[in-house]
């Protein structure tokens, strides 16, 4: 059994032996693992309304930077280089994370699903035709599961707040997220709620609360009220997507998308 083990990995050996005489990196994990990223990202203005260049870019580097240490890396350097991009230099991120972080605007918003009369989903099936049915959870998504049909939620907004920056003091008057958690294993991400957030989730309790981050949907968890210590799972993820989230619902969304002018990485 020993020897069918070496016997199998020969190949791998060889393939990495050739690639140390070719290149020193050839037998790196690449972008899997985490390197110095040197990225220069560039604004779109386009999508500010009247907000002055200089003043957008410099939130736009704080919530940068911001991001870089709720990733935990080890060394962050975010600075500005007007009139509309950021130079940053961070060590212990993985390329693609960083490119995320630095590039991704982070628009948070959260829906209900609509409710039929009689209590159930509204669905939409790929079809276009609308239809009632209960929530069912399949793969770590939410969908609709009716007799002989299936389709995705038919979502509806819901009045939940999102501040500029996650857990900063604008009251408890309204409904809101206080902070993101993430567990100890870094498989999972949970909502701490406030006490003004008391009412909807109540409401909720058995329907999904949809989660869209830059329009795209990253958690449909079932609400289950009563809330313990105001915190429930949102979502299970890969660990280092939910790094990447974490850092990021906690920073708050940049004033504009960005894009990558150039970039280089070393392990």
């Amino acid at each position: 059994m020993m020897m069918a083990r070496v016997r199998a990995r020969w190949p791998m050996l060889a393939v990495c032996l050739l690639g140390l005489l070719l290149s020193a990196s050839a037998c790196s994990s690449g972008s899997s693992e985490p390197s110095a990223v040197r990225l220069i990202v560039e604004a779109d203005y386009s999508a500010l309304y009247g907000q002055g260049d200089i003043a957008a870019l410099n939130q736009a580097r704080q919530i940068m930077e911001l991001r870089a240490i709720g990733y935990d890396a080890d060394h962050i350097s975010v600075q500005e280089s007007p009139p509309q991009r950021v130079i940053a230099n961070i060590t212990g991120i993985k390329p693609e994370s960083a490119r995320r972080l630095l590039t991704e605007q982070g628009l948070l918003v959260f829906n209900r699903p609509a409710i039929a009369g009689d209590g159930i989903v509204t669905c939409r099936a790929t079809s276009g035709e609308r239809f009632s049915a209960p929530p069912t959870v399949v793969g770590g998504r939410t969908i609709c599961a009716g007799t002989n049909r299936a389709g995705e939620i038919d979502w509806v907004s819901a009045p939940v707040a999102v501040p500029p920056i996650a857990g900063s003091p604008d009251g408890d008057s309204v409904t809101r997220v206080h902070s993101w958690l993430i567990s100890a294993d870094g498989k999972s991400l949970s909502a701490e709620w406030n006490q003004a957030s008391d009412a909807l989730l109540q409401e909720l309790n058995g329907y999904p609360l949809g989660i869209f981050l830059d329009g795209r949907l990253i958690a449909a968890p079932i609400i289950h009220w009563p809330l313990m210590d105001r915190r429930q799972v949102m979502a299970t993820l890969d660990p280092e997507e939910a790094r990447v989230l974490f850092a990021e619902l906690n920073s708050g969304a940049l004033p504009a998308p960005f894009h990558v002018v150039t970039g280089s990485e070393a392990p």
